[in-house]
């Protein structure tokens, strides 16, 4: 197989792996066996055995009270990057007989996509991180039910943002799955995880 259609296979099907993972979202435990022995052009052999077992996180939530990190530095999607990367800069340099050396080409196409990944991925964790904040900053402060809280369901709640004044709905759920909360009803926000406030009744 020649060495161009090597990088367009490598770079098609690394791109599918990781749109499915985007599309699918949710926890996905991944547990691969790669073994990739692959001669490409005349002067260069690869030869990698890569044995990965990690527990992905696609569709993180924001629990409060935790910490919301940054991105590993060998986290998959990085890893799929890289290989995109490295995928496109071959392809290109063997495509169009650059003076650099496709591998080497390969290499900096896979530390440049790495790289912009790793940025976007900081800036996505540290939103993540500012919602957090936002969120327990509510945790113990009153609400008004808005829409009715049935019977191990949610509702909704409003509530006022202690440092903006702004208000605030969010889902709800009672502490209590059998309790039912009407309408109008003041409640108290005991936590907050991904969007859904758990609250209980305040007794009048």
């Amino acid at each position: 197989m020649e060495a161009e259609m090597i990088y367009a296979v490598m770079t098609i099907a690394t791109s599918l792996v990781l749109l499915i993972m985007v599309l699918l979202g949710g926890d996905a435990d991944v547990d691969a066996d790669v073994d990739v022995d692959a001669d490409i052009g005349l002067d260069m052999d690869v030869d990698a055995d890569v044995d990965m077992d990690m527990d992905v996180d696609a569709d993180a939530g924001i629990d409060v009270g935790g910490d919301v990190g940054g991105p590993g530095f060998f986290g998959l999607k990085l890893l799929l990057g890289f290989i995109i990367g490295f995928g496109l800069g071959g392809f290109f340099a063997v495509k169009y007989e650059w003076a650099f050396p496709h591998y080497l080409s390969g290499l900096a196409g896979g530390l440049i996509t790495y790289t912009l990944e790793f940025q976007l991925l900081k800036l996505l964790y540290s939103q993540q991180a500012n919602s957090q904040s936002r969120a327990s900053s509510i945790v113990g402060h009153t609400a008004i039910v808005s829409h009715p809280i049935g019977k191990g369901g949610t509702g909704e709640i409003k509530t006022v943002m202690p440092a903006t004044g702004n208000s605030l709905y969010l889902r709800a759920r009672a502490i209590d799955a059998e309790a039912e909360i009407a309408e109008g009803s003041e409640v108290k926000i005991k936590s907050v995880s991904t969007g859904l406030a758990r609250v209980e009744p305040i007794e009048s």
